[in-house]
């Protein structure tokens, strides 16, 4: 697809675009999402998964950092601006590596006047969720009364009390689906697409900060526990509606969602689209639950009701959420003497290579093996649903409840690169932060490279 068939049938971001109208080819759109916003953080644009993003002002930054992994096109506005001179080397850094190329300059028409674009063509999309979409014509009543045609396992997860009507004006709809009714709803969707934004959510699927959206187990049980909602809509049971919450505030939205924080250094984001201390004391208040609404105490209600995620997980969401890794992980690095786990799955005892890679581990020198382990089905399930945020494809794109709920990962085929950076950690390497990521140097090492400092010449 060209760039003028996303523009005319794809999801549309504009960041940091301050004009009063936007282009006109805009008016004549009739399918995809269309959403203009000034981000309070950069990092707020990954969260849209656009077709194309449009770039002024202060959002230019991202092609330095936090460039959007799921657009097929950004276009950043020709004008001249501070923000270029950030910009400019993340732009060419990007080129050299092969990450996007410039397609051409676009001029787009916005009234009486016209603006030039910069077409960035990105060569390396990433399409972990797709942002669907519904017409107007079918609208949310018509795809409500689909649902439960199909008898189909879902719940609008939050803010549904105006259904059919969305909770404000342009919001979007977010649906958690049965793995088992997953491909029928995209599909109607995908045959039925406008302006209103829905995410389709599954108990199994890989979607979410490379997660799935809530862990297995947690998931299943909102679905079971359903209840009648607004226009025969179905909604979370009561106390799954406030956990369900709550887990989305702290785990996916951290600071951007506003709700206060007593951490030292941290700041709730001030101007939330939604307000979310309101509706987390409202659901509080329908289960009779008396609690301050800061993060913290959501946090330890979450550990005592069983819905705080494992560390291991919360480790995959620290580096998208700053409250997560302060909570968590911000500790002073000292030399480890404690002890470790390594999994190894299925297929490396099926391969017959169980007792070289044992004899690997001990011979490293890193460790000594203590006790040895074999789960049982039971425990196989638990620790597959609970452990590494219900992912264990390793990336390969194997749909759990499809194949095996443990991917195979012959130990004889680890590149050289991932390994080199194991050793690297293990050897007293820095842990990558938030602000900082893992640097391949090219020459077989790793390092941590914090993001706002340049590589040496």
């Amino acid at each position: 697809m060209t760039l003028e068939d996303y523009l005319k049938n794809g999801n549309v971001v504009f960041c940091g675009y301050r004009r009063n109208r936007l282009p006109d080819f805009i008016v004549e759109k009739k399918v995809g999402r269309i959403k203009n916003f000034t981000p309070k953080n950069l990092s707020e644009m990954r969260d849209e998964y656009a077709d194309v993003y449009l770039l002024d002002h202060r959002a230019v930054k991202v092609l330095f950092a936090d460039f959007p992994s799921s657009a097929r096109y950004v276009l950043v506005r020709l004008l001249p601006r501070l923000s270029w001179v950030v910009a400019i080397p993340g732009l060419i850094r990007r080129l050299r590596l092969g990450l996007i190329k410039i397609e051409r300059v676009v001029a787009l028409q916005n009234g009486d006047s016209i603006e030039r674009w910069l077409v960035l063509k990105h060569l390396r999309v990433v399409t972990l969720h797709t942002r669907l979409s519904l017409s107007d014509d079918i609208g949310v009543q018509g795809l409500l009364e689909y649902l439960g045609k199909e008898s189909t396992k879902y719940v609008v997860l939050r803010f549904y009390e105006k259904l059919p009507n969305l909770y404000r004006e342009g919001g979007d709809l977010d649906l958690l689906v049965g793995d088992e009714d997953e491909l029928k709803v995209k599909e109607f969707l995908a045959k039925n697409p406008g302006k209103i934004g829905v995410d389709v959510w599954t108990p199994s699927r890989t979607s979410h900060n490379n997660i799935t959206y809530y862990p297995p187990p947690l998931a299943r049980t909102i679905l079971e526990s359903a209840i009648l909602g607004p226009a025969n809509s179905r909604i979370p049971a009561p106390k799954e509606a406030f956990l369900s919450f709550a887990y989305h505030t702290l785990y996916h939205k951290g600071l951007f969602a506003g709700v206060p924080t007593t951490i030292s250094g941290l700041e709730a984001n001030k101007h939330p689209e939604n307000d979310y201390v309101r509706e987390l004391s409202r659901l509080a208040k329908n289960i009779g639950l008396d609690i301050d609404v800061n993060m913290e105490e959501l946090d330890e209600y979450l550990s005592k009701e069983g819905w705080r995620p494992k560390l291991d997980t919360l480790a995959k969401i620290a580096p998208r959420n700053k409250w997560v890794w302060k909570r968590f992980f911000d500790f002073e690095r000292s030399k480890e003497n404690g002890m470790g786990i390594f999994i190894l799955k299925q297929k490396v005892f099926d391969l017959g290579i169980g007792d070289a890679v044992l004899k690997t581990i001990e011979d490293g020198g890193e460790f000594r093996i203590l006790r040895i382990k074999k789960f049982k089905p039971e425990e196989v399930r638990y620790v597959a649903e609970h452990l590494r945020g219900g992912v264990w494809n390793d990336g390969g794109g194997e749909h759990p409840r499809r194949g095996r709920a443990c991917a195979p990962w012959n130990v004889n085929q680890i590149p050289r690169r991932r390994a080199s950076m194991f050793e690297a950690l293990a050897a007293g390497a820095r842990m990558p932060t938030p602000n900082s990521r893992m640097v391949w140097d090219g020459r077989g090492r790793w390092s941590r490279r914090e993001l706002n400092s340049r590589p040496k010449s």
